[in-house]
């Protein structure tokens, strides 16, 4: 039987053994690799950490099972709650453009009207008002907490920026934080040598 002197201490050792038997250090045959011969299940197997491949392929199917969630999830809103409400959910999460409002409201005069707007994420929000035909209007974006406060008649606190007096033409964009709030419009007139009611186009729209 072929002998082979241990690396480590000098002692014949066996070239099949895998260690020398006196001091126990892995023995290498001339010529041969550590792992020739060795069962595939105890050969050292490659860092696929870095492999570009590996990690490319990893990557798309990531992509593949995000894609595939938000079909899932799209398709159960506009099953329940509309093609338009799906569509938002999409934008909502992917940043996208979202129209919050897109209609007409009836404003009677001496009267308010709060519009509820949800932001789900932080950007530039965009407001367009135009009175068809009516009087002229008060405009305030206010958090939830100051509705009370308006319907009371008392003094509340609003966006700057987002505030005007006695106009029918109102446009108005600026960043503002997700978060729920409140589109008040009021119409001060008395009804009597005005308008009895307003008729206002209202577009709201959220961009990242």
């Amino acid at each position: 039987m072929p002998l082979i002197k241990c690396s480590e201490c000098g002692n014949d050792v066996s070239e099949k053994a895998t260690n020398c038997p006196k001091c126990g250090c892995p023995t290498q045959v001339p010529g041969k690799s550590k792992t020739e011969g060795m069962p595939p299940s105890q050969e050292p197997k490659a860092n696929k950490f870095f492999d570009p491949k590996a990690n490319l392929k990893a990557l798309i199917r990531l992509i593949v099972i995000i894609a595939a969630l938000l079909g899932c999830v799209w398709l159960i809103v506009r099953y329940f709650a509309g093609e338009k409400a799906a569509n938002n959910v999409t934008a909502a999460v992917l940043h996208q453009r979202i129209d919050l409002l897109d209609r007409v409201e009836d404003l009677p005069a001496s009267s308010l009207k709060a519009l509820a707007l949800t932001l789900p994420y932080s950007g530039t929000l965009s407001v367009d008002l135009l009175v068809r035909k009516g009087n002229n209007i008060n405009v305030y974006l206010i958090e939830p907490g100051e509705i009370e406060k308006v319907k009371a008649k008392q003094s509340f606190t609003y966006l700057v920026g987002f505030d005007a007096e006695k106009t029918k033409v109102y446009r108005r964009s600026g960043s503002v934080r997700s978060g729920s709030y409140y589109l008040v419009l009021i119409d001060k007139s008395l009804g009597v040598l005005s308008q009895s009611s307003s008729d206002i186009q209202v577009k709201v729209k959220l961009e990242p």
